[in-house]
């Protein structure tokens, strides 16, 4: 679900790794904030693949065992999925 291939840190690092060497402070600077900018997309993406797994992929029997056991749980689990903590998909039973 990544948007990044798999293989693309240690290409990019020897290519960042020589730039810096060649260019100096100003490239280094520069591939910093590529490095910067990239990671942070990468994992705002992470994060947006797991939520995705954990409220639409997920059996809601998985999700019953382990949110529906008490009350704080269930609405941990509606506060992190649907946002509002009203809509009733977990409860304890």
């Amino acid at each position: 679900m990544s948007v990044w291939p798999t293989g693309w840190i240690r290409p990019m690092a020897g290519l960042l790794l020589a730039a810096m060497l060649l260019g100096g402070c100003e490239t280094a600077d520069t591939a910093r904030d590529v490095v910067r900018v990239r990671g942070a997309q990468a994992s705002d993406q992470t994060l947006s693949d797991a939520v995705w797994v954990v409220c639409k992929l997920t059996p809601i029997g998985a999700i019953e065992r382990r949110y529906g056991m008490t009350i704080e749980t269930a609405a941990s689990y509606r506060r992190f999925c649907h946002g509002d903590g009203e809509a009733n998909v977990v409860s304890p039973e």
